[in-house]
């Protein structure tokens, strides 16, 4: 009795044996036949192990698994055998195995599944025992899965995402039965969702999570299948933009306030440079370019040192930006007591008769100029979806556990 494998590939890959001029050197070898064949798993044992191709007790410990398909006989043969006696390439056989690895690794991270030996039609057969055991009226979907089961080596974009939407109204309707708390978290959580809140998108959202919410494992098919669509785009979500303070790390809108404008005040007492004067006082001055709200921006916060007398034209700046009032950011700033700090002398330029060009003529006196810096930050709208994030995790409201 052969041993178990260490590794078992699935593969379903149609093979044509042919007798090759090695095959035919073999009078008396006990050889398959030429025909057609089926390679079902390519598989990988401790030892070596009876090759069916030649007979041989002890010639590999990798084999491919292949169906006669004439007598449905299961036959191990070594990859050496393969080409040198039935014509079968050794890249042949790797490039399509590779091939369909490739394809039930990408399966397994859309239905969320850890088991990374778990074959394609395994993953099917899961999905119809999950629905048989929580869904009013499997039968619907029996039919959809043998299809898939039948030809699950050449599966579809599309048919991998009815799996994928198959498998999640399971997760669905069993959390609801299961952990109805935890179901309404879940959807309270995405209705307010940072990805979506404040965009077009945002009504439509909140719209489908009431649904879900009312009807529960009576909600429609399709809508279930649109809700954890969305669950499943709001897992990508990331905030890149640099920021002083995260929302979900605090329990209540008012905390995370608190924490804004103390970071706000601390960032505003470090040490600044003569180079953070220089760039920061120039004309034309506008938050958004350095703050902005706008989802890609790239910070959330900044900092400027200006000349004392410009004060009152940044302040009114900032707390007049038409971006940060309608965005549903909340406004913090800092503006810091006066402070000296030596400004480098500027290059000086003179105008020179004898060449017609502004020319190079020295530098002005480095002078002490009053200084006072400002730091302003925009709040994220807090919602209660932070507040569900910090109390139970993200993640657990993002994915099926």
């Amino acid at each position: 009795m052969r041993e178990k494998p260490l590794k078992a590939e699935p593969l379903d890959l149609p093979l044509t044996f042919k007798t090759t001029p090695i095959a035919l050197a073999k009078f008396g070898a006990p050889l398959l036949q030429a025909g057609d064949y089926c390679a079902i798993e390519d598989r990988v044992y401790s030892a070596h192990q009876l090759c069916h191709g030649c007979g041989k007790p002890k010639k590999a410990k990798r084999l491919i698994a292949v169906k006669d398909l004439v007598t449905s006989e299961i036959l191990e043969i070594g990859l050496d055998c393969m080409r040198d006696l039935y014509g079968v390439t050794d890249g042949y056989i790797e490039g399509h195995s590779k091939t369909v690895r490739k394809q039930r690794l990408k399966l397994l991270n859309r239905l969320q599944l850890n088991s990374q030996a778990l074959s394609t039609e395994g993953m099917i057969d899961l999905v119809r025992e999950l629905l048989v055991q929580v869904v009013p009226v499997p039968g619907r979907f029996t039919g959809q899965l043998n299809d898939l089961k039948e030809r699950w080596a050449s599966l579809s974009d599309a048919d991998e995402e009815m799996l994928a939407d198959l498998r999640f109204l399971g997760l669905f309707c069993k959390e609801w039965e299961d952990e109805p708390k935890r179901a309404e978290r879940r959807w309270e959580a995405l209705a307010q969702h940072p990805m979506f809140y404040g965009t077009a998108r945002e009504k439509q959202v909140q719209e489908l999570c009431q649904v879900v919410l009312a009807d529960r494992m009576s909600t429609d098919v399709q809508q279930v299948f649109m809700a954890n669509r969305l669950l499943q785009e709001a897992a990508t979500y990331k905030q890149k933009a640099v920021r002083l303070a995260v929302p979900e790390a605090y329990p209540d809108r008012e905390k995370y306030l608190k924490a804004m404008r103390d970071a706000v005040s601390e960032e505003n007492g470090n040490p600044v440079s003569e180079q953070r004067l220089e760039s920061a006082a120039c004309h034309g001055f506008k938050p958004t370019d350095h703050v902005g709200t706008a989802r890609g921006s790239r910070a959330l916060y900044a900092s400027v040192v200006i000349n004392k007398d410009c004060v009152i034209g940044y302040e009114d700046a900032i707390e007049s930006c038409a971006s940060y009032q309608r965005s549903g950011y909340e406004l913090v700033s800092n503006t810091s007591q006066p402070f000296i700090l030596r400004e480098r002398g500027r290059a000086i330029y003179e105008f020179d008769e004898d060449t017609g060009k502004r020319e190079f003529a020295g530098y002005e006196q480095d002078r002490d100029v009053e200084c006072l810096r400002i730091t302003w930050a925009v709040a994220e709208p807090y919602t209660i979806t932070h507040a569900l994030w910090h109390r139970h995790g993200r993640t657990g409201l993002e994915t099926y556990l």
